[in-house]
């Protein structure tokens, strides 16, 4: 019985004693398949916790879930969680079809009466009345059953998001309450699933993040362009209300600003130099600039020996510190000159408001060239720094100053108008489709959680990130931002969270078999287990697995990588793997018949194990890829045997469009009913939450091949908030940042102790941003990183092949897992990802970490004994 299967049992048991409990578990479609059974097979009062978002939601859950109730919908088959998703509106049949509404955009509390206007005698002119009402249907309307069945449940069934986002209905609470308060008053028992993913998704909850353009066409605002391009096949009826007006407006600036800032990135490598690779604001940007005019950086010739990149790390660290240590008189200066700005940077389109400076942006922003834009800041420049008293720099230095000003103007710009464009963008859904749109930075965190959730170790901030492109140095990708707290401290201190308005929290019980993660700050729980289940039958499965390292040759007899290639390189890459698979020498079988054989084989030897497991499972980086590989499979291999064209299949997205082909993710748990055979499917979408059986209720799969050796994406935002946060929490106690301060400055103040974390959070910010792309540069610190990440992720796919305690086989068929093996050579952990893994876990299964040795013990085992074949380390 698996960890997932106990939990359901335990929640059975304490709503039939009349607790109330809270499950959250990773998506929509397992949250309504959840809610179902224990309310229409178990009947206990249970209901999932939605979004406004209904139809969307209802795209993801029909297939796996609502299409059938064991037999098909022509047949009369209707599954009762339907009711959960009923678009019926009884006012509905009352309005004009263009202005009806869409699930969470009901008028139930907002209906009035007409009257008529006082003084007029026209019976055709009529006004709003001021008191509003509620629907007269609102109690038994269809639309609300879900709402009704969340006010009676005893069991409550959230995703991360809901938890965090979704407001309690009225027929709830009289208060107006996120869904995480409401646990927290009214359950007795949270039970959070897979929670060292959950705390994942938290940290992306209040670190949002958004590619606002880069070399793809496929960023946010390229799309937001072609969507509002609607609005011009139209009559611009919609022109009539000021708020549309405002945001069209607002994003005609946006996209005007954005494209002079791209402009200046992709020409001013300088400019790309001083930005460096900390995140920015207009407010930033001109605290820079005035810190560099006031206290000039220290410029040294003499040439600096060359330090190696641990070293480097400690030299950022050191001047991003002392950088705030400027003499008292310096920091005056600096503040006066900024707060004279600071019109300009709250309103930065307002004359009245942003003086000067507003004039100046508004002159930039329609300037036909850079050299026009300059002419009009350079005399502004010349008075601003007389006025201060501050000697001009040489003719060079002040064509870089504005330069640089100009940059600062832009983004100002930027930033006040993307912000309110983001703010109001989902109000314009019912005149522009907005549905391929990635809406992250618009589910702001609520700010119910300001006040008990650790700020972020930088300050909470909006702004933007620039990163060149390693493929092309003339293109790059500007990031948009919101990062507001540490978003995991929310699981930790669940149940003390608002332990302030007197409330006593749930019982709180995480669980997940790949929590304890000492290395990573993704995955590591920084709780201490205290209960570990160790099924009778799994270890055995694991054990007796086999690890394989086989990489693949093209038809030049290279060995094929795909890890660190450049997109379409990659997919290059990939097709030849795919050919090398299922090529054959002189009738020989291939790779892929091999492995069918080989499972065949074992079918017969230990049928107890291996029987109706001929099934592979290809891992490869993303939905996109696996799409590529599937389709170029389906065309190269022929099975031996007859199957019918869904023996290759790749997996999708729940909310896919329909006419992609493949198994939607939820749907891979009935895998056995399937003629497929081969799976394609993204290392991220399988790692967890899906038990894959076959009908002896053992694993599906007999084989998995790792077609790429797995790597975090560069600069990913979401990995520096990781770590961030985890060092955040893990130092935020730590009495050893102070220790030099208060040698100088004896006892320290509260706002001197918040300056120094803040510092040496930066400092720890800059250091992530210099993260090597290459595995040969990582210093040890970051190989530890990457590997305890990497491995946990890796091990969650093998656990999908080892339920029921059988074994499985692995494929490594990316070279790049063991380059010099490949060769006949010797890898270490500075090579090779597989000796790296090794070289981590020994020592946490060599010393008595019992929980360590449990979890991760035969998994090492599997690994090293890759050594007797071909894996060469010492």
């Amino acid at each position: 019985m698996g960890k997932s299967t106990l939990l359901e049992i335990i929640i059975y048991l304490l709503a039939k004693q009349g607790y109330r409990c809270g499950l959250m578990v990773n998506d929509v479609a397992t949250a309504v398949r959840l809610a179902s059974l224990f309310c229409h097979k178990l009947k206990i009062p249970a209901a999932p916790v939605l979004g406004s978002k209904r139809q969307e939601q209802l795209t993801k859950v029909y297939e796996p879930i609502l299409k059938s109730d064991g037999k098909e919908v022509i047949k009369g088959g209707m599954h009762p969680g339907w009711r959960w998703f009923s678009p019926v509106c009884p006012l509905l049949a009352l309005v004009k079809s263009e202005d009806q509404w869409e699930f969470g955009n009901e008028p139930c509390h907002k209906l009035y009466q007409k009257v008529s206007i006082a003084g007029n005698d026209d019976d055709d002119d009529w006004q709003e009345s001021d008191e509003k009402y509620t629907c007269p249907f609102y109690y038994k309307c269809p639309r609300h059953h879900l709402e009704h069945d969340i006010a009676t449940a005893l069991v409550w069934i959230f995703t991360p998001a809901s938890f965090i986002h979704t407001r309690v209905p009225r027929q709830g609470f009289e208060q107006d309450l996120t869904f995480a308060e409401a646990v927290y008053r009214e359950c007795k028992f949270l039970f959070v699933d897979e929670a060292d993913r959950v705390q994942i998704q938290f940290d992306e909850e209040f670190a949002p993040d958004e590619v606002l353009v880069d070399a793809s066409g496929n960023s946010f605002l390229n799309k937001l362009g072609l969507n509002i391009a609607t609005i011009y096949n139209s009559d611009r009826g919609d022109m009539a209300g000021d708020r549309f007006v405002a945001w069209t407006s607002a994003h005609y600036h946006t996209q005007n600003a954005t494209n002079r800032i791209y402009h200046l990135l992709l020409t001013h490598s300088k400019l790309v130099e001083w930005l460096g690779p900390l995140p920015f604001t207009g407010r930033s940007l001109f605290a820079r600039i005035i810190r560099d005019l006031v206290d000039p950086p220290n410029i040294t010739v003499s040439p600096k020996p060359k330090l190696t990149r641990q070293q480097l790390m400690e030299e950022r660290r050191k001047r991003i510190i002392e950088a705030d240590l400027a003499p008292t008189e310096q920091r005056r200066r600096r503040k006066q000159m900024m707060d004279e700005l600071d019109g300009f940077l709250q309103y930065p389109l307002n004359r009245r408001r942003g003086g000067e400076l507003s004039d100046l942006a508004l002159t930039i922003l329609i300037a036909e060239n850079d050299r026009q834009a300059l002419t009009e800041i350079a005399p502004w420049c010349e008075r601003w720094l007389e006025t201060h008293n501050i000697s001009l720099p040489d003719e060079a230095q002040f064509e870089e100053l504005i330069r640089n000003l100009q940059f600062a103007i832009l983004v100002t710009v930027l930033d006040n108008r993307l912000g309110f464009l983001v703010d109001n963008l989902s109000d314009l859904g019912r005149v522009m489709n907005l549905h391929d749109l990635n809406q992250d930075l618009l589910h702001r965190p609520p700010r119910d959680f300001l006040p008990v959730l650790p700020e972020s170790p930088v300050g909470n901030i909006l702004g933007f990130l620039y990163k060149q492109e390693r493929s092309n140095k003339k293109a790059g990708k500007l990031d948009y931002f919101r990062y507001v707290g540490v978003g995991h401290a929310i699981l930790l201190n669940f149940p003390k969270l608002f332990a302030v308005d007197g409330w006593e929290g749930p019982h709180t019980v995480l669980i997940s078999g790949t929590s304890y993660a000492p290395g990573s700050p993704a995955y590591h729980i920084n709780i201490k287990p205290t209960v570990l289940l160790q099924p009778r039958t799994g270890e055995a499965g694991i054990a007796e697995s086999q690890f394989f390292f086989s990489p693949k040759q093209n038809r030049e007899a290279n060995y094929i990588a795909l890890s660190g290639l450049l997109p379409t390189k990659r997919k290059l890459a990939a097709k030849e793997m795919v050919e090398a698979m299922c090529h054959s020498v002189r009738g020989a079988e291939n790779f892929l018949d091999r492995v069918f054989q080989d499972l065949q084989e074992r079918k017969q030897q230990q049928p107890q194990w291996w029987n109706d497991r001929d099934r592979i499972l290809i891992v490869v980086g993303s939905y996109e890829e696996s799409e590529w590989v599937a389709s170029i499979l389906q065309s190269r291999y022929r099975f031996n045997v007859n199957i019918n064209d869904d023996g290759i299949a790749t997996l999708r997205r729940d909310n896919a469009p329909a006419h992609l082909h493949g198994i939607p993710r939820s749907e891979i748990r009935n895998l056995q009913h399937l003629s497929t055979q081969i799976v394609v499917a993204p290392l991220m979408a399988l790692e967890r939450g899906h038990n894959i059986l076959n009908a002896q209720r053992k694993a599906a799969f007999g084989a998995v091949l790792f077609l790429n050796r797995p790597m975090p994406i560069p600069d990913n935002w979401q990995s520096t908030v990781q770590q961030l946060n985890a060092w955040a929490l893990k130092h935020e106690k730590d009495s050893n940042l102070y220790e030099e301060a208060q040698s100088m400055l004896g006892n320290l103040t509260l706002t001197q102790v918040a300056d120094i974390f803040y510092q040496n959070a930066a400092a720890e910010m800059v250091n992530l941003n210099y993260t090597a792309w290459s595995f040969k540069q990582l210093t040890k610190d970051e190989r530890s990183v990457l590997c305890w990440t990497q491995l946990v992720s890796i091990w969650q796919i093998i656990g999908r092949l080892v339920r029921g305690g059988v074994p499985a086989v692995v494929h490594f068929l990316d070279v790049k897992f063991a380059p010099n093996s490949a060769i006949g050579e010797q890898d270490s952990e500075i090579t090779s990802l597989l000796v790296a893994i090794i070289k981590v876990l020994e020592p946490c299964i060599e010393s008595e970490d019992v929980l360590a040795r449990s979890l991760y013990g035969t998994f090492l085992n599997a690994l090293q004994q890759m050594q007797q074949r071909n894996l060469n380390y010492d």
